[in-house]
């Protein structure tokens, strides 16, 4: 059975493991044993988190299930159900909580990305852009920005705190659909790696993503004057 997803624990001890079985399980990362099965209730996940405090799972769900949840927050001891996350229209792809465990990002197959307050369990944006299935999401070391990777072949940034796309990157590289996404620890480069097995780094410095935004305007701009100037057909 395929493994779509594992996730470390905070403390390097457990490892979380989701399958195609409805099995999720966490493993002993010193003696491979395993410690638990977590009982998702007929729900297939692709995608697990572990909280900052490792004392929470989130688990996305991969729309083959007879629950309505989008989202399951269980406990990683006793895998009791904690909350349940509703918004999203299909597949959950990605899922990444913020540092102080107060916020989770999530990318899915409806082409957006939810980000969510972890206190209250409600929806705090929705990040619309891109114009497929989102395949990964992840937040800046320093959690002013998202930056997520999607089918359509294109690697986004966010503003968080507004759900304002700041730029979109690779739009004029020659790239396939973008399977991963992820930060350097200094927070000024991403790397993306897509279907056909390219990994690009991108420079994200302030004056970078100020200048992509510019010429994504300027495309965008230049691209609707095209369309009006075309005869009708």
């Amino acid at each position: 059975m395929p493994i779509r997803s594992l996730a470390w624990s905070p403390d390097g001890r457990r490892l979380a493991s989701v399958a195609e079985d409805a099995s999720p399980r966490i493993w002993d990362t010193s003696t491979g044993a395993l410690l638990a099965t977590i009982d998702l209730e007929g729900v297939i996940a692709l995608a697990v988190a572990w909280s900052p405090d490792g004392k929470q799972l989130a688990y996305g769900n991969s729309g083959i299930s007879k629950m309505a949840s989008d989202i399951q927050i269980r406990d990683a001891t006793t895998g009791k159900l904690l909350q349940a996350l509703r918004g999203h229209r299909d597949i959950l792809r990605s899922l990444a909580w913020s540092r102080d465990g107060k916020r989770l990002a999530s990318a899915s197959d409806d082409t957006t990305v939810k980000i969510w307050d972890m206190q209250t369990g409600k929806e705090i944006h929705t990040l619309f852009g891109h114009s497929s299935l989102v395949y990964s999401v992840a937040w800046s070391p320093d959690e002013t920005r998202l930056v997520s990777g999607s089918w359509d072949q294109t690697v986004k940034i966010w503003d968080p705190a507004s759900g304002e796309e700041l730029c979109s990157l690779a739009e004029r590289i020659r790239t396939d659909a973008i399977l991963t996404v992820g930060w350097s620890p200094d927070g000024t480069r991403i790397a993306s790696a897509d279907i056909g097995g390219t990994i690009l780094i991108h420079d994200c410095t302030p004056g970078r993503a100020a200048e992509e935004k510019q010429k994504r305007a300027e495309f965008d701009q230049a691209k609707t004057a095209k369309q009006s100037a075309a005869p009708p057909r």
